[in-house]
């Protein structure tokens, strides 16, 4: 299925079995909306394929857990009403563009290895730190941009990765 002259697409009713690169040449596509109960057919797929000039992807709560955003030069903009427990390895990697991060029912209490590498322009992060209790190398390297100030981990037990912050600028500290 090819959606090369659509600019905007809702993926409006619950359908199970969004598969492999279903979204694959979707080179006019900016804006995608995937709405509640909208599933994946495996936690490996990538349905977006290639879509260079994806700025903004809103995503309902059945996708959210296992959507994949990395290489996406344009995207500017990702929400979720999910509640979100963890953001997945390289899940925005190689977004240099990405904004945004929105998620505001979200309870993160893992952010995998580079899930936010390379995001120069990240400036607004929905992600109340005081829930997470890993965040996993590289997980931010990068963010140059990204306004943290402090980043205060509550528990003992949470775990740092190695370069988790590398990059950061505005980084003041860890603790």
């Amino acid at each position: 299925m090819r959606f090369a002259g659509n600019k905007n697409l809702s993926w409006g009713r619950p359908y199970y079995g969004l598969w492999g690169n279903v979204l694959d040449g979707c080179s006019g596509l900016e804006e995608l909306e995937i709405c509640d109960g909208v599933r994946p057919q495996s936690t490996y797929d990538h349905p977006f394929g290639v879509c260079e000039n994806l700025k903004k992807v809103t995503v309902g709560s059945g996708m959210a857990e296992s959507i994949r955003c990395d290489g996406f030069p344009a995207l500017e903009r990702y929400e979720t009403t999910a509640e979100l427990e963890s953001v997945r390895r390289d899940c925005f990697s190689d977004c240099p563009n990405l904004e945004v991060f929105s998620a505001p029912k979200a309870k993160i209490v893992y952010v995998n290895t580079a899930a936010f590498k390379g995001c120069s322009r990240l400036k607004q992060l929905d992600i109340d730190f005081w829930n997470v209790l890993r965040i996993d190398a590289n997980a931010f390297a990068g963010c140059s941009m990204c306004a943290f100030g402090e980043v205060k981990l509550p528990r003992l037990q949470s775990e740092l990765g190695l370069a988790a912050f590398l990059g950061c600028e505005d980084l003041t500290s860890v603790w």
